[in-house]
């Protein structure tokens, strides 16, 4: 039995912004506020270079699971170069998933320049389910 949930879902959708320091790694992370489903976003980068790239991962950093603090639950992008010309990567998944309240998005940002930080903003198309 399938259930059909296109017309059961709210559009709450959210965004964190931070800066990410040259030639390192920075996490940019989203605290849940409800349980919401996430079914894709964007990443606004502003001084980039060729060859950063980025991670989405849900993590309970707060240990609300049980199973240790700062565990990596879901990995959603493992590798995503942000192209040199384009200052926007939309990401859309084929479904939704479920996120619980107070875990959180993280965006892995991996700089490789060497003169300026990277200023990153990250919108994210969350639902709640009706």
């Amino acid at each position: 039995m399938s259930i059909d949930l296109r017309n059961k879902f709210d559009f709450a959708g959210n965004g964190v912004t931070g800066t990410a320091t040259k030639n390192t790694t920075t996490d940019i992370d989203f605290k849940l506020p409800a349980n919401l489903w996430l079914s894709g976003g964007e990443v606004l980068v502003k001084d980039h270079v060729f060859g950063d790239w980025f991670e989405i991962q849900v993590i309970d950093i707060d240990n609300v699971l049980g199973g240790g603090a700062n565990v990596v639950l879901k990995t959603y992008v493992n590798k995503w170069y942000v192209h040199p010309s384009v200052f926007c990567e939309e990401l859309e998944s084929p479904y939704a998933g479920e996120v619980l309240k107070d875990l959180y998005i993280r965006v892995k940002y991996h700089s490789t320049g060497i003169t300026t930080d990277v200023s990153l903003s990250a919108n994210y198309k969350l639902h709640t389910l009706t």
